[in-house]
Formats: structure tokens, C-alpha cells, sequence
């Protein structure tokens, strides 16, 4: 929350920034609120390069319009987080804006649904179904084989349970994972809404609070 929020006030005052630059802004954000370091390189691409799924940050500048992903986390006292939000920098067209929010409608269903006791591969299929509902399946990291989801605590995201298609784990109280969304775009751009959450008896509580549906 901390490292997003230091990325908003960066860009507030109007100069333009390099993906590098905002990178190193959450750093030290994440740094200055407690981290020992950060859990892995900090990911933030821009405009044609926020359509890759997974890519380290350059000197590109951003530009008004562009697609911003980001991919971001923090180690404290052994255990780590990972979370992703994604945005539209300036004005954005509307098939931009669409991305957005069909990345956060696509986390809040899973959000919704997540229950102890169902199947990982269910919770899966929730926010593919979102995807398509969307209209994005196609352009999804997820809807390709990679899930929507992973387990989160002494390693970012090698840990059970994987929530991806074909996985019979069953959710557990207690549980800390991940739910995410990517949406990638060929000549337009993506990004990935990623939330941490714990599994309750009820449902889920979400370890990050920052909003999801951001246009700066």
C-alpha cells in the first residue's frame, strides 16, 4: 500500500517520470515504512511494454494515455507479500479504462467467492469466468495456464496453493495467497490487479487495502 501510494504522490505533481524511477520511489516507500528489502525486483512497464506479462523496469518515460502495470512486494522478518495494481496514467481511452476495470471486477469475484473447503481449480474458474464475462479471456496470462493465483508467506509465490486450473487443493482457513488478474493487450497495453488475502471461516480478509480501479 505504501510503495502504490509513494507512486500516486510521485506522479501528482505533473514531471515526467521513468518506469525506473517509479520503481525505485516504491522501494524506498517500502523501505522507509519497515521492509528489510523487497521481496523481488520491483516491476513497473509502461505503454506498449505493460502488454508484456513480466518485465523489468526501463528509462522509458510515460506518457500521458499510457497503461501502467505494476508488480510489487516487501520482506519483514521472514515472511513476504506480492501485490500488483495497474492503472491509466493522464487521459485514457475508453478501451483503457475498460482494461482496468474488467481486471478489478475480475479480483472481486474471486474476491467474493473465496471460501474454506472448495477447490483451488474453483477458485479459478470464478475470475476466468469474470474474464470472459469481459471479454478479456483471450488477452489473460490466466485464461493461458498460469492461474490466478498463488500461496504467499516465506517465499512470494512458490508456496501452496497454486489457484489454477486442474488443482484439486482444498482452501484451508488461514491460508494466505494471492488473487490476481492479468490482462495483456497486443498495441494497447495491460496490467495485473493482484490482492493478499487470508482465508477466514467466512470468506477472506485482504492484507492490502489500496483501491483497485485507479486512473491518475
Amino acid at each position: 500500500d505504501s510503495a502504490m501510494a509513494a507512486i500516486r504522490d510521485a506522479l501528482a505533481d505533473g514531471r515526467p517520470y521513468t518506469e525506473r524511477e517509479l520503481a525505485l520511489i516504491a522501494d524506498r516507500a517500502m523501505l522507509a515504512g519497515g521492509a528489510e528489502r523487497t521481496a523481488f525486483d520491483s516491476m513497473v512497464q509502461s505503454g506498449p511494454r505493460s502488454a508484456y506479462n513480466l518485465a523489468r523496469p526501463t528509462d522509458r518515460i510515460l506518457q500521458p494515455g499510457d497503461l501502467i502495470m505494476t508488480d510489487i512486494g516487501a520482506r519483514y522478518r521472514g515472511y513476504v507479500a506480492d501485490g500488483g495494481r495497474g492503472f491509466t496514467y493522464g487521459p485514457a481511452n475508453p478501451e483503457k479504462m475498460a482494461i482496468v476495470a474488467a481486471a478489478a471486477r475480475a479480483v472481486e469475484a474471486g474476491l467474493a467467492a473465496a471460501r474454506p473447503g472448495m477447490a483451488a481449480m474453483e477458485l479459478n474458474a470464478v475470475i476466468q469466468q469474470a474474464l470472459v464475462k469481459s471479454n478479456y479471456e483471450q488477452y489473460s496470462s490466466e485464461a493461458r495456464g498460469h492461474g490466478t493465483g498463488h500461496g504467499t508467506g516465506m517465499d512470494p509465490e512458490e508456496e501452496a496453493p497454486w489457484i489454477g486450473p486442474g488443482n484439486r487443493t482444498v482452501l484451508q482457513e488461514n491460508m494466505v495467497f494471492t488473487l490476481k488478474a492479468t490482462i495483456t493487450v497486443p498495441n494497447v497495453g495491460g496490467l495485473r490487479t493482484e490482492r493478499i488475502v487470508r482465508l477466514t471461516s467466512g470468506g477472506v480478509e485482504t492484507l492490502d487495502q489500496f483501491p483497485m480501479e485507479l486512473h491518475w
